[in-house]
Order: C-alpha cells, then sequence, then structure tokens
C-alpha cells in the first residue's frame, strides 16, 4: 500500500492499480482510466467541466453507488435470512452450487411491499429517486410507493466493467410474469448489455470465440460447467 504497487508471487505479475485493473477486469487502457475516474470524481473531458456535465456525473456515480447497495441488500437476504430459504432451495433445485451463487451475486427479494423502500431511504434516497431507476413502483391511488421486486430470485445485471446497473427477477411460485427486469433509463439500456459478459471477456478474447445463450440460468449454469467464453 505504501508504494502503491502490487505483486502477485503465483504469475509474478506485477504493477499500479492500471495494469491491475486491466488484468483483473480484461480491460483496456482507456477503459480503466474511465472506471478510475468515475469512482474518484474526475472528469476526463478536455477543458474546464460544464454544470450540465458535472451533474450527469454526479447522478452516474449515484446511480452506481444505489446499485450497489440494492445488490448487497439482495444477496444477503438470499444467504443469510430464514425467507431467503426459498430461493436457496429454488437454486439446490436447479444444480446452482454455491460458488455460482456469490460469483453472480445472486439475491432474493422479500415478500413484503416496501422492505427495500424502507432499507434504501434510510440509506438517503428519496423514493422519487427509487421509482426514477426503476426499484419501486407508484402506487396508483397515489398513496406512497411500493418494492418493484418482490419474492422473487434476484439476478444483478453488470456492465462490462462489473457495476451493477440493473436487476431481474424470477418469481418464486406462482405469479407472473415469471421474469421481471428493470425499466431501461438514462443509464441503462438493456439492449446493449450481454448478462455475464464482465465474467466472460477473458475466455473470450483468449479463445476468441463467444457463446450467446437465451437467459439468466444459461449463462450462469454454462459458468459453472467450465464454459466461460
Amino acid at each position: 500500500p505504501a508504494k502503491q504497487f502490487f505483486y502477485c508471487f503465483g504469475c509474478q505479475m506485477g504493477g499500479n492499480v492500471i495494469t491491475f485493473l486491466r488484468k483483473k477486469d480484461n480491460l483496456s487502457y482507456s477503459e480503466v482510466l474511465s472506471v478510475l475516474a468515475e469512482k474518484a470524481g474526475v472528469d476526463l473531458a478536455p477543458g474546464p467541466e460544464s454544470p450540465a456535465r458535472r451533474q450527469l456525473r454526479s447522478e452516474k456515480q449515484r446511480f452506481h453507488r444505489l446499485n450497489e447497495l440494492t445488490a448487497s441488500f439482495y444477496h444477503e437476504r438470499l444467504l443469510h435470512s430464514a425467507e431467503g430459504g426459498v430461493g436457496r432451495e429454488y437454486l439446490a433445485q436447479r444444480g446452482v452450487d454455491q460458488d455460482s451463487i456469490i460469483r453472480f451475486r445472486l439475491g432474493y427479494a422479500p415478500q413484503g411491499w416496501d422492505v427495500l423502500l424502507n432499507y434504501l431511504t434510510r440509506q438517503g434516497f428519496s423514493p422519487a429517486e427509487l421509482e426514477r431507476n426503476g426499484l419501486v413502483a407508484a402506487r396508483s391511488s397515489g398513496g406512497g410507493y411500493y418494492d418493484r421486486f418482490r419474492h422473487r430470485l434476484i439476478f444483478p445485471i453488470f456492465d462490462q466493467t462489473g457495476q451493477v446497473v440493473g436487476f431481474g427477477g424470477r418469481v418464486l411460485g406462482e405469479g407472473n410474469p415469471k421474469y421481471l427486469n428493470s425499466p431501461e433509463n438514462r443509464f441503462f439500456d438493456k439492449g446493449r448489455i450481454l448478462f455475464g459478459l464482465h465474467l466472460a471477456r477473458p475466455a473470450i478474447q483468449t479463445q476468441q470465440r463467444a457463446v450467446i445463450v437465451e437467459g439468466y440460468m444459461d449463462a450462469l449454469m454454462c459458468h459453472q460447467h467450465r464454459i466461460n467464453n
């Protein structure tokens, strides 16, 4: 830490933070700069940062923090809560092992109408902000909001740099729709994202071949059976 570099005694790879992220996440140099700049709150655009661009950058950082908190909330519920047992049982029946649950950060959305809403408002997010990002919905009566995902197995959706940008939820038991996805917003364009690409990139580049499958579970089980591209 004092010298700000890393070294792996297994593969003899070393370097600075840029080298580390390039190797760990298989990113290009420019992609690493973008990731680090966003985390540090630095604008890479030439010249002074405009107020509009500063506002956009701030909103995007808040969007990523909100989704990261949500993914962690659902993941902990699946791993450790009593009510998450139904999700653990479903995954066991489907043959999903613990390593895959952790690698894909699967989660469980509780049955309650406002469990996530209450948690995130305590973290400083407003209900209107949560609605804009597709985590809650407004009641038709106009009397507040309710959790968008309830009693569902949660699949966090990551962009190619590994940041959570949305969620897919599979219903557990009876209910429709079978799969419910986060609505698109200014920072989440589902049509431009391939689920699991952040994990598959190294193998795709090594093998020069990508395997495209239909659903979340299909991609997860491929990785579990070491089809990593």
